[in-house]
């Protein structure tokens, strides 16, 4: 599978300090433009980046950018009972915290019954950063293989000269108004993920948000499909 440049839909920073990425394919890109440099987020009209759902406060938090090109900070005060956090840290209620690119920002909590999408940001920093793509320190080999949901790439980094898996999760496959496990699915894969660290587990080295879909590079593991292999040959003990 051909691996188009996509990058001109993320990483167009031409006014932009900030844009928050949605994991939730039924939610927008939120941009923040240089012409304003604080942003306040919640549910009631006036705020610049008005978000709905009953776990979002009428005035949830607020994002300020210092104004810097370089070396720049971006602070996030929490105003709100339903909770902000970063990186699953919570903020609290009128305290302060960095964001930083990468990071994934959670606006409340959903209730078990909520059906409101959950927001859910990943953060990419624009100011004064040429915004790194997927395209930009990875070279496709080609087709690993092929899902329901993804179509694994093996590809090798050209910072480090080694081989990656790339699973390429397209945004309409995850979209929850054709798929009803899809987007939840990957969003708790992803949360898991990144946050797993062990010698027999495949590791999640980043993940690239783009429009249309969305690209976890992940250990090239050789030697084939496991599947296949235990079919071919034998199931494996417990001890192995």
């Amino acid at each position: 599978m051909p691996l188009e440049d996509t990058s001109h839909s993320t990483c167009s920073n031409d006014g932009l300090w900030g844009l928050l990425t949605p994991l939730d394919t039924r939610l927008d890109q939120q941009k923040f433009k240089a012409s304003n440099a604080t942003y306040t987020v919640g549910r009631e009209l006036g705020n610049d980046l008005q978000l709905s759902g009953n776990h979002i406060s009428k005035f949830h938090c607020i994002i300020c950018w210092d104004g810097q090109d370089s070396n720049s900070k971006i602070t996030v005060i929490d105003l709100s009972m339903n909770g902000t956090y970063i990186n699953g840290r919570l903020v609290g209620k009128h305290k302060r915290a960095l964001l930083q690119h990468g990071d994934v920002i959670v606006f409340g909590i959903r209730g078990a019954l909520d059906e409101e999408p959950e927001h859910r940001y990943t953060y990419s920093h624009m100011a004064g950063h040429k915004c790194i793509t997927l395209q930009d320190d990875y070279k496709i080999i080609g087709q690993v293989g092929k899902g329901t949901f993804a179509t694994v790439l093996k590809a090798r980094c050209l910072s480090e000269n080694r081989l990656y898996a790339i699973k390429v999760l397209e945004r309409d496959v995850l979209d929850p108004s054709k798929s009803s496990q899809g987007s939840y699915t990957f969003e708790r894969e992803i949360s898991i993920m990144e946050r797993l660290i062990h010698p027999n587990i495949c590791g999640l080295k980043e993940v690239f948000y783009e429009c249309d879909r969305i690209n976890l590079v992940l250990e090239f593991i050789p030697g084939g499909d496991l599947a296949k292999y235990i079919k071919d040959c034998r199931p494996f003990s417990e001890s192995a």
